[in-house]
């Protein structure tokens, strides 16, 4: 929360409190701007030339720091409709929204001009400019996006790819990441595991009503299809990354929090069992110590490097109580930009 700013004044910032958080009024969510280097001095031009950084180490990505941070660069993003709008603000970010997003120009100064702290936001939500971008595990449906950008001669072309996943180890998923992949490792992967299709089936049949789908009409959820979230998340990056090549860094996307209906059909405690689920299928520890502060840590025989929580970052500040909003994004993204780029 402490990194999260509200504004006062045209130049002024300041860290958003506690009772900001009790309002039910999404628009004040959409006013915040994350930031861990304020407060700051005012800057005439945060296209992020230099790429700011902090004390922490954390380094702010402008409009021109972010094309330089990913010129040349396979990055494969695979999740569920969350991460899919996580991987519409990285394109975004990285200048090449208008290849992708249908209301952005071409031009990136067009839609990040100077002196902006973020980008315009990319919109879209299940459609781009290449339609319908959602999944159905029954129907072997999932939505690939593959952009490539050319670049000077004699330089790696940059490419961002996305794989909407259902259940992520399903033999025929595995098979179109093979085919979208081909030959080249990604130099970078950010793997969302998606729990929806494990406790609630007809979250993605859009046969159904909004209302149908909320429905607690399927009780299934159990220890086995918890123990699978984590289980066929790690198969997926075992197979369709690690097996790829080594040198690809892996990183996870942390969950999103889970909308109030789930509870009845996982249980009051149901985000904490995935997280369980997820922490022991990728080896991820998180200790807390005597002072009350918590640290976490990555086993050594892990296929990732670190986990990227998007949890406590995005909190509220979601569109439909399940997916951010685009503040949230872009403030995921600049975490992703600080493992790729990092100062």
């Amino acid at each position: 929360m402490c990194h999260w700013h509200k504004q006062y004044a045209q130049h002024r910032w300041e860290p958003v409190e506690e009772a900001d958080m009790n309002t039910t009024k999404r628009l004040t969510f959409t006013r915040h701007r994350w930031d861990p280097l304020q407060p700051r001095k005012p800057q005439s031009d945060e296209s992020g030339k230099s790429g700011k950084s902090g004390e922490s180490g954390f380094r702010y990505f402008g409009r021109d720091a972010a094309r330089r941070c990913l010129q040349g660069k396979r990055v494969l993003v695979a999740g569920d409709s969350t991460t899919r709008d996580t991987f519409y603000e990285l394109v975004t970010v990285a200048g090449h929204g208008g290849k992708l997003m249908r209301n952005l120009p071409n031009t990136s100064r067009e839609y990040w001009p100077d002196g902006a702290y973020a980008p315009r936001d990319p919109g879209g939500t299940m459609a781009d400019r290449q339609g319908w971008c959602m999944g159905n595990h029954d129907k072997h449906q999932s939505c690939l996006r593959d952009l490539r950008v050319a670049e000077p001669e004699g330089e790696y072309e940059t490419r961002f790819s996305f794989q909407f996943l259902t259940q992520s180890n399903s033999t025929w998923e595995l098979g179109l990441s093979g085919r979208q992949m081909g030959d080249r490792a990604p130099d970078f992967a950010f793997v969302q595991c998606p729990q929806y299709e494990y406790f609630k089936p007809d979250a993605y049949d859009y046969s159904l009503s909004k209302e149908e789908r909320a429905q607690p009409s399927n009780r299934r959820m159990g220890p086995s299809n918890l123990a699978g979230i984590g289980r066929a998340c790690r198969d997926f990056i075992e197979a369709a990354v690690v097996s790829r090549g080594r040198r690809t860094q892996i990183y996870q996307l942390g969950m999103t929090p889970l909308p109030g209906w789930t509870r009845n059909i996982g249980g009051e405690w149901v985000e904490a069992h995935i997280f369980a689920s997820i922490h022991a299928a990728l080896g991820l520890h998180c200790h807390q110590a005597a002072d009350g502060t918590y640290t976490h840590s990555v086993h050594h025989s892990s296929p990732i490097i670190a986990s990227i929580d998007r949890y406590a970052l995005v909190g509220q500040r979601k569109r439909d109580g399940i997916h951010p909003l685009w503040n949230a994004q872009f403030a995921i993204v600049q975490l992703m930009l600080n493992h790729m780029c990092p100062r």
